[in-house]
Formats: C-alpha cells, sequence, structure tokens
C-alpha cells in the first residue's frame, strides 16, 4: 500500500487516528500480465466512485499512469477527492476476488449506479441513450 499526501514536503498527522481513505487501481481487461498487448485499468475509491481509467499498450506505464507510484499522473485527480491524504491499493489477481475491492464496488451499486461510468458510456452509446 502507498501512502500520499497533497503536500509532499510536509507530512500530515493523522489526529483521529482513522486510516486513510483507500483507491483501489485494478486491471479492467481479460489479461493484466505484463504479455498482454493492452491493459485496461481503473481506479475505485473505498466509497465506491470511479475517479480513473486508463488504457495503455505498457503493463509497466498503465501503473505509473493510473498513480499507483507516487509520481503518477492520475494523481492529482485523487489529490482533488482527498485533499487529506490517501492510500492507493494496487490490485493483483482478479479483481472479484478481491473483497475489499468487491465491498468498494458494492457501495457504488448502492448509490444506484450499475458497472463503471466507462462501461454505462459504451452501453449507452450502443443503444443509442444519451443518457
Amino acid at each position: 500500500m502507498m501512502k500520499h499526501s497533497a503536500e509532499r514536503s510536509t507530512a500530515k498527522v493523522n489526529i483521529q487516528a482513522r486510516p486513510l481513505p483507500r483507491i483501489f487501481v485494478f486491471c479492467s481487461s481479460g489479461d493484466c500480465s505484463d504479455s498482454s498487448d493492452w491493459h485496461s485499468f481503473q481506479a475505485l475509491s473505498e466509497d465506491g466512485e470511479f475517479l480513473a481509467a486508463h488504457i495503455c499498450s505498457s503493463h509497466d506505464y498503465a501503473l505509473h499512469d493510473m498513480g499507483v507510484r507516487e509520481t503518477g499522473l492520475k494523481r492529482e485527480l485523487y489529490v482533488e477527492r482527498y485533499s487529506n491524504g490517501f492510500d492507493v491499493v494496487l490490485v493483483t489477481g482478479p479483481p472479484k476476488q478481491h473483497a475489499e475491492l468487491m465491498a468498494a464496488y458494492a457501495n457504488h451499486v448502492a448509490h444506484g449506479k450499475d458497472g463503471s461510468p466507462w462501461q454505462q458510456e459504451r452501453a449507452r452509446s450502443k443503444t443509442g441513450d444519451a443518457g
């Protein structure tokens, strides 16, 4: 698990001793091994909000771009949502077998949504529904 603070030079003290909110980054394509041609990743907050998505031809670059690393490109989006800090959790293995990710997805569905925003957009475009 990687911790991130909105201010990199000054560590923030978690006075309430509550864990930082978690953002789960996971591969949403069938095969996300290093040998796969394309990698599709999504980021889901533990409270059920999809924060980012990325498709890349390189597994290693995809991890960077999704903010798994401290210098990752999507980190700015995560800071907008969690300005007091957050943990990025890289989900390895099948997403449906990761209990905490599935709990985050259950929160997403509990808010009246089904699928990620990108899946919803794709479904609307196939049916011609403007949303």
